[in-house]
């Protein structure tokens, strides 16, 4: 309760304010104080609202629970991005190939899963390279006969270590290619897919092949072969080299 003249808060049996003396008016019995009066009816809820503690009184008064207010939208938690399946490597996964995605018929080795040749593809290769020495080859050894040169016993090894020297430098280079190989899409790389097998490896290649073709026409023959029916489509002397043919086109 206040006094009427200074406001100043008085008892309720005060009869005289203690700050300006001025009376108090009484007040009938059982009635309450006008600011009483005003808070007991600004917490009252209106009719039709559900109780809420903003209203002065608590969710147990009423036997039921206040309704809460939705928070803000920045409040809500953000679902997380979608995974689409296979975007994340397995653990310790090795890093793929880098070979161009190749049509569902052709075969991939079956430990590193590389694309490797065909074997027309291979065959197709020989015949191109072989044609590339075999034309001055022949022309060299046509001009020594007919002229009588002395030359003429130092041709044919002039012609295989001419072709050694090309099989070596390019199988064994960064490209793994010989021109063969370039015109069909084809490249000599190490056993495990990746990576050039170097001139040592590469000498190694040729020289199973030469060993082969020295004691009998049979064995080479056989070594072009094999690859037809090899699980990792590699003849004798990429299995002595440690090398697979890929496709990279």
């Amino acid at each position: 309760m206040s006094c009427s003249q200074c406001g100043a808060e008085v008892g309720a049996t005060d009869k005289f304010c203690a700050s300006c003396g001025s009376p108090v008016a009484a007040r009938p019995p059982g009635s309450a104080a006008p600011d009483d009066a005003a808070a007991g009816a600004s917490s009252r809820p209106r009719e039709g609202v559900a109780p809420s503690p903003q209203y002065g009184l608590s969710p147990e008064q009423y036997g039921q629970a206040a309704p809460q207010a939705p928070g803000p939208a920045s409040e809500a938690p953000e679902p997380p991005p979608p995974r689409w399946p296979g975007s994340e490597a397995p653990p310790h996964a090795p890093p793929p190939p880098p070979y161009p995605p190749t049509a569902s018929f052709r075969f991939h080795d079956p430990l590193t899963g590389v694309p490797t040749a065909d074997w027309w593809q291979r065959a197709v290769a020989l015949i191109i390279d072989w044609a590339i020495f075999a034309l001055p080859w022949t022309g060299l050894v046509v001009w020594s006969v007919t002229t009588a040169s002395v030359g003429r016993g130092l041709a044919y090894p002039i012609g295989l270590l001419a072709y050694g020297v090309y099989y070596v430098l390019l199988n064994g280079g960064t490209r793994g290619q010989t021109v063969g190989k370039m015109a069909v899409g084809i490249a000599t790389r190490d056993e495990s897919g990746q990576g050039a097998i170097g001139y040592g490896r590469a000498l190694a290649r040729l020289a199973i092949i030469v060993v082969c073709y020295a004691f009998c026409v049979i064995p080479e023959i056989l070594n072009y072969l094999w690859p037809l029916w090899d699980s990792r489509r590699q003849a004798w002397h990429d299995k002595a080299a440690r090398s697979l043919v890929v496709n990279v086109r």
